[in-house]
């Protein structure tokens, strides 16, 4: 029987011949009995390489015996992970949670995306308009972005790079509810009209549908304007007069 068999088939009172139920007084406090506990638990749950303990949780080490060791780190196996391999560099967000408060330093934020940036083979700030939600959850980010910035991926990157010129609408997904804002909606036009070489306000009756959805603005003449480029155009620029029939999308039943 090798010896990975024979370890996993033992219990960790067994492994350290211990004859009681619970490990003795004070055997956690000795630093050796840390590593010697771990190592017997990695063979236990079967880890072959070190990147298995990212599955790590409290609850397995409170089931395998590790109640007492548990206790010594405040609960926190990620704690006890970097005391037993200081060695390895950790990436604290692998973890199925992080340490209470981790997210609350701002610096920790910019580690994150600094990561994700190389995890996603990005090498330019305009490569951060193509992530998508599933490129957070899926590289250990959802927590904070849920938590510290409403599900906002714009605002996180405005809070880590904030002189870099964000335009929210390039985003593959623009944050709920962020077209319903006037002002947010001006900005884009303001930003389209300089896009198209627009120099009067005469020039907006040439804009089409398609010039608009090629430009990032499709979700918001679907959500706030019914597909009504017409009704958009009137409500960023609401005192100049507009005159409906000289615009080249006319807006559906108007001449009716």
């Amino acid at each position: 029987m090798s010896s990975l068999v024979t370890v996993q088939t033992q219990t960790y009172l067994e492994y350290i011949g211990c004859n009681c139920k619970r490990v003795p007084r004070g055997h956690w406090e000795k630093k050796e009995n840390h590593k010697k506990y771990m190592d017997w638990l990695k063979q236990k749950l079967g880890y072959t390489i070190m990147e298995d303990w990212y599955k790590i949780s409290g609850k397995v080490i409170h089931n395998n015996y590790g109640a007492g060791l548990m206790n010594h780190f405040n609960q926190s196996p990620t704690k006890i992970l970097f005391s037993v391999y200081p060695d390895y560099k950790w990436i604290i967000w692998k973890f199925p949670t992080v340490p209470i408060n981790y997210w609350k330093d701002i610096k920790h934020h910019k580690e994150y995306i600094e990561w994700l940036k190389l995890e996603l083979g990005y090498t330019t700030p305009e490569d951060w308009y193509k992530t998508i939600g599933k490129n957070l959850k899926e590289n250990g980010g959802s927590g904070l972005i849920q938590h510290y910035y409403n599900s906002s991926f714009p605002d996180l990157l405005k809070a880590v790079y904030p002189d870099y010129n964000w335009l929210v609408w390039k985003f593959k997904c623009v944050p709920n509810g962020w077209w319903h804002n006037i002002e947010h909606q001006k900005e884009y036009m303001e930003w389209l009209g300089k896009e198209l070489g627009y120099t009067t306000t005469e020039d907006w009756y040439k804009t089409v549908r398609k010039v608009i959805r090629s430009n990032y603005g499709g979700s918001l003449v679907g959500e706030c304007y019914n597909g009504s480029i017409t009704e958009l155009i009137k409500a960023v620029y609401p005192n100049y007069n507009w005159l409906v029939w000289k615009f080249k999308c006319v807006p559906n039943g108007w001449w009716h």
